[in-house]
């Protein structure tokens, strides 16, 4: 028995020796996976590193191989878990000033690659300085990359001229500083002169649109005013609405409305105790008038008398008065609606003060006399005309869509389109225009919704002849600062009384030729592609906001800098 016994605590102390060595090898086994997760999640973490590395490389390509990427790239992630080898990255980039790219060309940039390889996850950053170069067109006032032409002109500049050519002048006054590639010839500059000049970067015809027709609302051209249907310049033409904006001249007469008789409507106007015969009724055109217009003339007069009327304008301006005809003396019919009608081209010089429309008469006649339907339209113009318009971000009179930058893009299909006595707030880009396509010699007032961008992106050839006279709320009928597009100074209201400088501010490209003409105030840059030409007085300042911070498509070589010791190792 007792042998029996030995012999089973033997197998026993076998089965716990067997027992010792199966756990023995089973931890052996669990360590040796231990360590090949380990070793495996160690090449892991160094593969995750090197996909981070290669995010930042990813990013600098793409800020490299895009000029724009400030304004194409959002402030945030770029990219997210993009495939590369086994494993992903991400790429995300943030201004750390104020969270905004856009704003400035020259503030640091953080860029962050995220690596990802099994359960393994890296990030590295590193902190650019990128320096923005503008284009060297954009330190002119005006440049060409043509010749510019100098006809009769007076230009105040207070920055710099170019061309990348020749610059001539003939019977002209030019200040400020002038410089072209070729020579410099003819007379007055009365700044500095230099010749030859290094010749200044152009932006790109085939590029430089690109951001503004990818991101701008386009506007049907159909949905733009025919120049062929014209407006009547009169306002109030059968005194419908009461007796202003007429008036009698000189006091001498009593203007007054009549609803017995009228030739139509619900109204005449009436002129009665005249004092003599140059006392007659009046209305002031002023701000309705584009200079170099076309004018066809109607009035309906009825009479006790008949001597010969006439439809008289009279303008007034900064280089003295003028009279002009636009009708024939017109002998009409006692007591009966008769017509006296007549056309005229008007033109003057100077800036524009009054512009007195007058129904006289031809000799020492005192009756009273009533009129109606007065009718005052241009004739002669083609194409579309943006007229007495608000274009802004929160304003898009010929369509239903906005656009919170401002851009709009209109597609001319070879048509002409003109602009004129309108507020724009924004960029306007227009593409194929007709060959006499106009920013016509009136009131005009312009900036752009986005500070650096431009207000005028043309890809052909254009005449800019805006001028110097204000932008006249009543003379227009129009509010020009509407709710949602308020003006400095003035914000925005419901009423017609406000009146605002005509100027352009901004930046103006045009991608051919450029004439600029009558009397345009530009504060900004204006750059051609082609020739300019200049007649009449034009008055430049230079914005440097397009130099600090240039927009897209006007962006030169950019260098950038990765700052010393800025590449961290991100934790999370």
């Amino acid at each position: 028995m007792v042998r029996g016994r030995c012999r089973g605590s033997v197998y026993i102390a076998v089965l716990g020796t067997s027992l010792i060595v199966s756990l023995l090898a089973l931890s052996a086994i669990g360590m040796q996976r231990t360590q090949r997760r380990a070793y495996h999640g160690s090449f892991d973490v160094v593969e995750a590193r090197q996909y981070a590395q290669a995010a930042l490389r990813m990013a600098l390509l793409r800020m490299e191989s895009d000029p724009d990427w400030r304004y194409n790239l959002p402030n945030g992630a770029w990219s997210a878990d993009v495939p590369i080898g086994t494993g992903s990255y991400s790429i995300e980039a943030t201004d750390p000033s104020d969270n905004d790219l856009r704003d400035a060309a020259n503030e640091p940039v953080v860029l962050t690659g995220t690596g990802k390889k099994g359960q393994a996850v890296q990030k590295v950053s590193i902190t650019l300085s990128p320096e923005s170069r503008p284009l060297s067109s954009l330190k002119s006032t005006l440049h060409a990359d043509g010749t510019i032409t100098f006809t009769s002109a007076t230009v105040q500049n207070s920055g710099v001229i170019s061309s990348n050519q020749t610059i001539a002048a003939t019977a002209s006054s030019i200040a400020g500083t002038v410089e072209a590639v070729g020579p410099i010839s003819g007379s007055s500059y009365s700044g500095t002169r230099t010749t030859p000049a290094d010749k200044r970067d152009m932006p790109d015809p085939a590029k430089v649109f690109d951001y503004y027709k990818a991101r701008g609302t386009w506007l049907n051209l159909a949905s733009i005013p025919l120049a062929a249907n014209p407006v009547n310049l009169v306002l109030n033409p059968g005194g419908e609405t009461g007796v202003p904006p007429w008036y009698g001249i000189n006091t001498n007469c009593t203007i007054s409305t009549t609803a017995t008789g009228q030739r139509s409507g619900a109204a005449a106007l009436s002129v009665t105790n005249r004092q003599n015969y140059k006392a007659a009724i009046a209305q002031d055109l002023a701000g309705r008038l584009v200079n170099g217009m076309s004018l066809s003339a109607e009035v309906w007069v009825k009479a006790s008398t008949n001597p010969r009327r006439q439809i008289q304008l009279e303008l007034s301006t900064t280089s003295g008065d003028s009279d002009l005809s636009l009708s024939p003396l017109t002998s009409t019919t006692v007591n009966t609606w008769s017509p006296i009608v007549g056309a005229a081209t008007i033109s003057w010089s100077g800036s524009l003060q009054e512009a007195e429309l007058r129904i006289e008469t031809e000799t020492d006649d005192k009756a009273d006399y009533n009129i109606d339907d007065v009718r005052l339209v241009e004739v002669g113009l083609s194409g579309h005309v943006i007229r007495q318009q608000v274009l802004s971000p929160a304003s898009n009179p010929f369509g239903p869509a906005t656009n919170p930058e401002g851009i709009y893009v209109i597609d001319c299909g070879g048509r002409d389109l003109h602009i004129e006595r309108s507020r724009i707030v924004g960029t306007l880009v227009l593409l194929n225009p007709g060959p006499g396509s106009t920013v016509r010699a009136a009131s005009l007032n312009w900036s752009p919704a986005v500070a650096n961008f431009p207000v005028l992106l043309v890809e052909g050839n254009l005449a800019l002849q805006a001028r110097d006279e204000g932008l006249s709320e009543t003379q227009n009928a129009t509010n020009f600062n509407p709710l949602g597009t308020p003006y400095q100074g003035l914000g925005e209201d419901v009423d017609q009384s406000d009146t605002y400088p005509s100027e352009i501010v901004g930046l103006v490209y045009v991608s051919g030729n450029l004439s600029l003409s009558q009397r345009p105030v530009i504060k900004g840059v204006v750059c051609a592609g082609g020739q300019v030409t200049v007649t009449g007085r034009l008055n430049l300042s230079h914005q440097p906001v397009y130099v600090q911070n240039p927009p897209p498509g006007f962006i030169g070589k950019e260098e950038i800098r990765i700052l010393l010791n800025s590449v961290t190792k991100v934790v999370d």
